[in-house]
C-alpha cells in the first residue's frame, strides 16, 4: 500500500446513450413527410417512436427506413390501392420465376416439401439438446427450454396460392365498395372497416414476403433432402428476381454489391449508420462466443473429415467469411437479421456435411447462436437505456403465415353460414375439372386456381357476405378465369373447354348448397 499517494477505487464514469444528430435529422424529415412531426428532445427515457426507428437501423441496416409498406404507400388512397395490387402482382412474378428455377419442383410441389414420415425427430426439434458453456457437452435429454423449434413446412404453392387469395380478397372489397355506393342497403362504415383491415393484412404480408421466401429456401428440418448446389444456385438467382420487380429487400443482397460493401466501418458514415453500428458489435460478440465452444471446434473437425475426399465443394457460407463482413461493418449496412440468415446458410452447409449422430450437436449450436445474438442484442439496448428489461419480441423470425394462416379444420366453426354454403359448392365445381387442370397453380400468372379461390373463401371479408354477394363474386371470379383461358389458349382448347363447364354448373351448385 503506497501511504504517500494513496489509491482510490477506480469508478468509470457514466456514459449516457445520446442519439447521434444526423440520426435525429433523418428522424425528423420522415416525421415532416408523415405530416407528424414533434418537438424532439433528448432525454433519459426515449420517445417510443424513436426506439422504434433506431431498432429498425440496427436490425435491418441501411434498410431500416426502407420498408414495403412505407415505400409503397406515402401518396393517396387512390395511389395507395394502385402500388398494393401493383406489390401483389409483382409477388406473384417473383413466385412464378422461383418456379423456373425450381427444376426438380421440390419447392413447388406439396409433398416433397412435407417432412417424410419416420424422419430424424432430432432435425425436426422434437428432441431438445443444449450445448453447455465451453465445454460442449451435448445433452439430449433436457428439458424442452433450449429445443430447436420445427420449421414450418410450406411449400411455394402455398404462398402463391396466399398472395392470389390476397388479390382476390382485395381486389372485391374494392369492387364491392365501389358498387354498393348509393344502394339502399349498403353500410359505408362496414364497408370502410372491412377495407381498412384487409388493407392492413395485405401490407403486413407484403412487408413478410421476402422472410417468407427465405424461410421456405433455406429450411434446416429438410437440409439432407436437397444438395448445397441446388440451394446456393437458387439463393444467388433470388436477389436479381426481387430487382426485377423492384421490391425493396431487407437481408437479399446483389452480388456485385457485397465487394463495394466490404470496406472500413467509418467510411462513408451517414444518416442512420452510426446507430447501426451496434450490429457490428453485437454480430463479432456473438461469433466470438461460439467459436469459443468446444463443440465448434469438434463439428469443424467432422466438417473437414466429411468433405476432404471432395472437389470443387460449393459452400454457401463459412465462418472466416461472417467475420470478415463484420469486421469490414456489412451487418451495419445489412442488419441482425441478415446476420441471422447467413449463420442460417452456414448451419445449412454444416447440417448436409455432417453425419446423422451429430446432427443433435448441430441443432444445438445453431439454437445456441440465436439465443447469443438475441441476448447480446438485448444487453445493448438495455445499455443503452432503450429498453428498461429485457424484452421477448427481439428479432422474431415471422411469415406471412403469421399474418395469413392457412385454413385448419380447427376454425370450421368461426365460418359464416355463407362460407361453410361456398366451401361445400367449391367441391361440386372441382368435380367437373377430372383432370385437375385448375386445381393448382402452374405459375403462369395467367389464370386463377381452385385453391386459391377456396383460401378466398375463408377469407374474413368473405364472411360477412350475403349469399347473394357470394354468389355475385364467384361468377365474376369463373367468368374471368374462362376470359383468360380464351385469350390465353384459344377457344377451342381443353383447358377454355373445362373451365366453361365449370362456370355452367355454378348456377345448379349454388342451388343444391342452398345459395340461390
Amino acid at each position: 500500500m503506497n501511504s504517500i499517494f494513496p489509491e482510490r477505487s477506480y469508478k468509470p464514469p457514466v456514459r449516457r446513450f445520446e442519439f447521434p444528430m444526423d440520426t435525429l435529422r433523418l428522424y425528423r424529415k420522415r416525421s415532416r413527410e408523415m405530416g407528424c412531426e414533434k418537438a424532439i428532445q433528448t432525454s433519459r427515457t426515449p420517445d417510443p417512436s424513436k426506439v422504434a426507428f433506431i431498432r429498425k437501423c440496427i436490425e435491418y441496416g441501411d434498410n431500416g427506413t426502407i420498408n414495403t409498406q412505407d415505400n409503397l404507400h406515402t401518396a393517396g388512397d387512390s395511389n395507395d390501392r394502385t402500388h398494393r395490387m401493383a406489390s401483389l402482382q409483382s409477388a406473384l412474378s417473383i413466385l412464378c420465376h422461383i418456379a423456373a428455377k425450381d427444376e426438380t419442383r421440390y419447392f413447388t410441389s406439396n409433398e416433397l416439401i412435407r417432412p417424410p414420415k419416420g424422419s430424424n425427430k432430432v432435425s425436426s426439434g422434437s428432441s431438445s439438446s443444449t450445448v453447455t458453456g465451453n465445454s460442449g457437452s451435448v445433452n439430449s435429454n433436457s428439458s424442452g427450454v433450449n429445443k430447436k423449434n420445427l420449421s414450418p413446412a410450406f411449400s411455394l404453392t402455398d404462398v402463391y396460392t396466399t398472395v392470389c387469395a390476397l388479390k382476390l380478397e382485395y381486389e372485391d372489397v374494392l369492387q364491392q365498395q365501389k358498387n354498393g355506393s348509393g344502394k339502399h342497403n349498403f353500410d359505408p362504415q362496414l364497408a370502410a372497416n372491412t377495407l381498412k383491415l384487409t388493407e392492413s393484412r395485405v401490407d403486413a404480408s407484403l412487408s413478410l414476403f421476402e422472410s417468407t421466401v427465405l424461410q421456405m429456401v433455406v429450411n434446416l428440418d429438410r437440409a439432407p433432402q436437397l444438395p448445397v448446389t441446388y440451394i446456393g444456385g437458387v439463393l444467388k438467382a433470388l436477389p436479381q428476381m426481387f430487382d426485377v420487380e423492384k421490391w425493396p429487400c431487407t437481408i437479399l443482397q446483389k452480388e456485385d454489391n457485397k465487394k463495394s460493401q466490404l470496406k472500413h466501418p467509418l467510411s462513408g458514415m451517414d444518416e442512420c449508420k452510426h446507430v447501426s453500428n451496434a450490429a457490428t458489435s453485437i454480430v463479432l460478440n456473438t461469433l466470438r462466443e461460439i467459436k469459443s465452444m468446444d463443440c465448434t471446434r469438434v463439428l469443424d473437425t467432422l466438417k473437414m473429415k466429411t468433405t476432404t475426399c471432395k472437389t470443387n465443394v460449393s459452400t454457401l457460407m463459412s465462418y472466416e467469411e461472417m467475420m470478415l463482413r463484420a469486421t469490414n461493418g456489412v451487418y451495419r449496412s445489412r442488419g441482425l437479421y441478415s446476420a441471422l440468415h447467413d449463420m442460417k446458410l452456414l448451419f445449412y452447409e454444416l447440417y448436409c456435411a455432417v453425419r446423422p449422430e451429430h446432427k443433435v450437436a448441430v441443432n444445438s449450436l445453431h439454437l445456441q447462436f440465436e439465443q447469443s445474438l438475441r441476448r447480446n442484442y438485448g444487453i445493448f439496448l438495455r445499455k443503452i437505456g432503450l429498453v428498461d428489461e429485457a424484452t421477448k419480441d427481439l428479432l422474431v423470425e415471422r411469415t406471412m403465415f403469421d399474418v395469413n394462416p392457412l385454413p385448419t379444420n380447427d376454425e370450421s366453426t368461426s365460418y359464416s353460414e355463407t362460407q361453410r354454403r361456398c366451401l361445400k359448392l367449391l367441391p361440386i365445381l372441382r368435380e367437373v375439372d377430372t383432370n385437375h387442370y385448375f386445381e393448382y397453380p402452374v405459375f403462369d400468372m395467367a389464370n386463377i386456381d381452385l385453391r386459391s379461390i377456396e383460401l378466398w373463401l375463408h377469407s374474413p371479408s368473405f364472411g360477412i357476405k350475403t349469399n347473394r354477394d357470394a354468389f355475385i363474386a364467384l361468377r365474376d371470379v369463373l367468368e374471368h378465369m374462362v376470359d383468360n383461358c380464351v385469350l390465353t389458349h384459344g377457344p377451342t382448347s381443353p383447358f377454355t373447354v373445362v373451365i366453361t363447364r365449370v362456370r355452367q354448373r355454378l348456377v345448379d351448385a349454388a342451388r343444391t348448397v342452398g345459395i340461390l
